[in-house]
């Protein structure tokens, strides 16, 4: 090994140069650590001649450098020797370490640097549309939005059509028996001796009359059948009716409910289950609220028909003329429209609720009857076996009757309006009530079972008619114990009322 400082050769281990005296252990140590400089954050080489610290200096650099974003803090420290060194390298040394623990203090000011980097940050700008999207407008309401959908339109017009267009076919079955006994009472008067005569000598001498046509006795036969009311009319002209005693003034005709208005009622049923089932609509609130809809237009259409197709018939003579029409418009019509399409369609909205696995609204009715328990069965069975028997009972009485008064065929024409209000009067009779009827020159009168003097030749037939109550009565608590026995909760006295 060479001395460093005159170059002359040295023994192995010896701390001191033999011929000018330097120290060798310093200079072999330090050998190895003089290529470790001090090294900045950024990769430069720090000097080791004295110089001032570039730290001031720091904050005035504009663009920082791209390694000194992240500064490590834990590099800050380098390891020195353990062996002592000379004053001469150990001053470069000290200089070199305050310039590293200075170093790190560029930290705060490159953070000072970027601090203001946020400041551009025109993210709020947003949130002006913030207060926009929370004044949204509300959420419909989930009843609404389920009737305004195609699929429960379809169903209330489904309804609607169905109810009005069997209703109207069976009031056309009940329109021929007028235009029969127009013809009919044509014919008789033509073969009246004297009739011809005298219509000859009116049509000669210039009078004229004109009567009701077919779509008037149509739908005038459709608002009696619904149990609608018809308003008398009456017009003269050249003389006053009050002085041939008539008096129109307070003059309505009302007939019970007929076939019409119950094909009305099952109409809207069958047409509400047959959509109703296949889109699963609900029967709450939907159902309900489909159901008053479609009652309310059905008596609208119902009304509209009747202005339109008023029954008017009229004369004249010379200067004088006269006309009556009766007209269908009045609030019973529009009430009685309402309540029959209204409860069927709800009738069919509710079985296809509850009884939606039937292909009609009939076999829904008796998949649901034979599913209820307790009095709603008992009840079902009752209205059921009695309403079967006493309208066999009415159509036996119908042909009786016809056959009587030699009505014929023509007397079978009259069911559509005579049903089912013939077999509920038969109910009434039989079961101890009564009929009371009365005119405006004929006091009340009431019919019973005990009181049977204004129909002498069938009070016998009222008879038949109690018997076949009571034991149709007797079967229905047969029925009901038969049931109780397989089901016997309701069997208990608690429910012995209903």
């Amino acid at each position: 090994m060479a001395c460093p400082n005159c170059g002359q050769p040295t023994i192995e281990g010896a701390k001191f140069c033999a011929s000018c005296g330097s120290p060798l252990t310093q200079t072999t140590a330090a050998a190895p650590q003089a290529p470790a400089a001090p090294e900045s954050d950024d990769g430069t080489m720090l000097s080791s001649a004295p110089h001032m610290a570039p730290a001031p200096q720091m904050p005035t650099a504009a663009v920082p450098l791209p390694n000194s974003a992240a500064p490590a803090a834990p590099q800050t420290t380098v390891p020195q020797p353990t062996t002592p060194q000379p004053a001469a390298q150990a001053q470069p040394t000290a200089q070199a370490q305050a310039t590293q623990t200075v170093a790190p203090q560029a930290a705060p000011t490159q953070q000072f640097q970027y601090a203001p980097s946020p400041a551009p940050q025109p993210a709020a700008a947003p949130q002006p549309s913030q207060p926009t999207q929370q004044i949204a407008r509300p959420a419909a309401d989930p009843t609404i939005t389920a009737l305004t959908t195609p699929q429960s339109m379809k169903t209330m017009g489904a309804s609607l059509g169905i109810g009005l267009g069997a209703s109207v076919v069976f009031a056309l079955l009940a329109s021929i028996v007028f235009f029969m006994g127009n013809a009919a009472a044509s014919n008789g008067l033509a073969g009246i001796p004297g009739f011809s005569d005298t219509a000859s000598f009116l049509g000669n001498n210039g009078v004229s009359g004109s009567g009701p046509n077919f779509f008037q006795i149509l739908f005038t036969v459709m608002t009696l059948g619904v149990g609608g009311s018809l308003n008398l009319k009456t017009s003269s002209q050249g003389f006053s009716l009050s002085n041939l005693g008539i008096d129109a003034s307070h003059v309505s005709v009302t007939l019970p409910i007929g076939l019409p208005g119950v094909a009305l009622a099952i109409g809207a049923a069958f047409g509400a289950y047959m959509l109703a089932r296949r889109f699963a609509l609900r029967f709450k609130w939907t159902g309900v609220i489909s159901s008053l809809i479609v009652g309310v237009l059905s008596g609208l259409v119902l009304l509209v028909f009747a202005a339109i197709f008023p029954v008017t018939v009229g004369g004249s003579y010379s200067d004088y003329s006269a006309s009556a029409s009766l007209s269908g418009v009045s609030f019973r019509t529009f009430c009685m429209a309402f309540l029959l399409s209204a409860a069927g369609a709800l009738a069919g909205y509710a079985l296809a609720q509850y009884a939606g696995d039937s292909g009609n609204v009939f076999s829904a009715a008796w998949r649901w009857a034979h599913r209820a328990r307790g009095f709603v069965r008992t009840l079902v069975e009752s209205f059921a076996i009695y309403g079967v028997l006493f309208l066999v009972l009415g159509l036996v009485a119908t042909i009786a009757m016809s056959a009587a008064n030699h009505l014929g065929a023509g007397g079978l024409l009259l069911v559509p309006l005579l049903f089912p209000a013939l077999p509920l009067m038969l109910i009434s009779l039989s079961s101890f009530g009564g009929i009371a009827f009365s005119t405006s020159s004929y006091s009340v009168h009431t019919i019973t079972l005990f009181n049977v003097s204004s129909l002498s030749q069938y009070g016998w037939i009222l008879w038949i008619c109690f018997v076949l109550f009571l034991l149709a009565t007797f079967y229905i608590a047969l029925r009901e114990t038969a049931r109780n026995m397989y089901d016997p909760y309701y069997a208990g006295w608690q429910h012995t009322w209903k």
